[in-house]
């Protein structure tokens, strides 16, 4: 196997006939539509009053809370556990 130094210093050039890139698109804009509308909600509810004070108050254990949970979610259905 023989590397070429023309495919090794200009990938970019094969970019555009990369069929990965197309298929990948959707995913790729997809994901950043509801990462926006996730900011954008997690915004909406942090402004209102009632809610943004009671964050306030319990921010200190809510967060390390939720964060636990999503990194044992993503242990447990990524079988690191073998359940």
């Amino acid at each position: 196997w023989r590397c070429s130094t023309s495919a090794a210093t200009a990938p970019s050039s094969r970019a555009g006939n990369d069929p990965r890139i197309s298929q990948e698109s959707p995913y790729f804009i997809a994901f950043l539509a509801l990462v926006a509308v996730l900011v954008l909600a997690a915004k909406f509810v942090a402004t209102r009053k009632p809610i943004a004070e009671v964050l306030e108050r319990w921010e200190h254990i809510l967060f390390p809370l939720v964060l636990i949970v999503l990194g044992l979610v993503i242990l447990i259905e990524g079988g690191a556990f073998g359940l």
